[in-house]
């Protein structure tokens, strides 16, 4: 048993370890957008974005799930190159038909076809067949591998993009080429190494099963794009590229929260699913999902404090207005990693085809929140949207989970936490003294709230030697 769990919580670190880098890499861009882009420009890149996201979704119509679920119950060579071929055919076959569409009908109000949207979608055509050969590393359990090959195309777009936009000067279209050649040249990295893995060919049954599976799962995941990227669709159309710049700028600063979440998501699933199944003591399962709410909460609230320092370091003046957005995105992330909880349930249940109406119903919820919250308040209203989603998304799946297991949260130690959190986010919005009297008075005050934290007995050093005794305990 050890054996296994040493493995699991191998892999896990790696992958958490390598998510976290690849979005340590994304936003370090942050502030050259902030400095090198008007609002506008950034708006553009942010907007083209939404597109090229539920595009790649389509491109591979959710195969690399399959490949991770199917790989070992056939030839590896026939299965992944079976998915590879049905991809890049199916991605040339789409991103013709969507270039001629997108040059008829163009789908964007403010923002041109040529060059913003036809780069655009030629990026995503390289990195939609780029995704099987990743599929395949992780499907093999080379983590290391995985992680590699997955950070390159990240570490391709931070060498070439400040080389367009600051070297060059070529504002938000070399930022385009910039994407379009960093996904080249990923793309003929993964098809050399990868070519010699597989065999070229296609063989209708291993598709045909692999489709089977895959399909179901594309509704939920464009689903789930849906929550968070239809904002910047709508305040393109109703607010305009200078707002949808500022809220996307914002929106990222906010989902560094993301990382913790996701961290602690990769760990949370094999060790629950493990407890569960020999039926450990529920209260250190208690007890470790009310630290990681903990650290959600004081991360956001530690992100909400400083926003303003942060927009003023790393952005230019024109996008400042956008600091008001980052905390109502930090609530949203908190919602959206307790919302996790519930559905780690529905998978321990077998219950995964209730995602299909959960999110269909939550992204109805937030096509309509988006639409009228923007139209009133503008990008504050895209923000407050998001919130809206991931509450319905949350409520709606604990309900739906209770009802198959019941799991017992520490309702009043997480109240308190709450609690106090808002009282000293209202102390610290209430400040309106000159920058850097107002920055260390910040400092002392978050210092003061982890002191409160602490004090009301939300974490306490007993009970954290007490979870990581049993844990080593159990993982023996």
């Amino acid at each position: 048993m050890y054996t296994q769990i040493k493995h699991v919580f191998k892999h896990s670190a790696v992958y958490s370890i390598g998510q976290f880098i690849n979005n340590f890499i994304a936003y370090l861009l942050i502030p050259l957008y902030g400095h090198f882009l008007t609002t506008d420009e950034y708006g553009i890149i942010a907007t083209t974005g939404v597109m090229c996201t539920v595009l790649l979704y389509l491109f591979t119509l959710s195969l690399d799930a399959a490949a991770i679920r199917f790989s070992n119950q056939h030839n590896t060579q026939i299965f992944f190159g079976t998915l590879w071929v049905f991809v890049l055919v199916n991605s040339i076959i789409l991103t013709g038909i969507a270039l001629w569409l997108t040059w008829t009908f163009n789908i964007f109000k403010y923002i041109d076809y040529h060059p913003f949207v036809s780069l655009s979608l030629l990026s995503v055509f390289f990195n939609a067949a780029s995704i099987v050969p990743l599929a395949f590393y992780k499907a093999k359990e080379k983590s290391t591998s995985y992680v590699l090959y997955n950070s390159l195309l990240f570490v391709s777009n931070l060498v070439t993009i400040p080389i367009f936009l600051v070297v060059f000067n070529k504002g938000v279209e070399g930022v385009m080429w910039a994407r379009l050649i960093a996904s080249i040249i990923v793309f003929i990295i993964f098809t050399i190494s990868f070519i010699p893995k597989i065999k070229i060919c296609f063989d209708w049954h291993i598709f045909k099963q692999s489709l089977k599976f895959s399909l179901p799962l594309l509704p939920h995941s464009i689903a789930l794009w849906g929550m968070i990227s239809l904002n910047r669709f709508f305040l393109e159309r109703l607010s305009g590229l200078s707002d949808a710049g500022i809220f996307s700028l914002g929106l990222a600063l906010g989902m560094t929260l993301d990382i913790v979440i996701i961290s602690f998501f990769s760990i949370w699933p094999p060790f629950f699913f493990r407890a569960s199944d020999n039926k450990y003591n529920c209260e250190i399962l208690e007890k470790i999902a009310t630290y990681g709410i903990t650290v959600m909460v004081v991360g956001a609230v530690g992100l909400s404090f400083f926003a303003k320092e942060i927009f003023r370091l790393l952005a230019a003046e024109q996008f400042w207005p956008g600091n008001v957005i980052v905390p109502i995105v930090a609530l949203a992330v908190v919602l959206k990693g307790l919302y996790m909880f519930p559905s780690v349930i529905l998978q321990y249940v077998k219950k995964t085809n209730m995602f299909i109406w959960i999110g269909g119903l939550c992204l109805i919820i937030s096509i309509l929140a988006n639409y009228y919250l923007i139209s009133w308040l503008g990008p504050i209203g895209a923000g407050w949207a998001l919130v809206v989603t991931y509450l319905s998304l949350l409520v709606i799946t604990q309900y739906v989970a209770s009802r198959y297991y019941s799991f017992k949260y520490d309702y009043k130690t997480i109240s308190r936490l709450f609690i106090i959190s808002f009282i000293f986010f209202q102390i610290i919005n209430s400040l309106t003294l000159d920058p850097w009297p107002q920055f260390w008075i910040k400092i002392l005050i978050f210092v003061i709230y982890l002191f409160c934290v602490y004090l009301f007995k939300i974490v306490s050093n007993k009970e954290i030697k007490t979870v990581w005794e049993k844990i080593l305990q159990k993982t023996v």
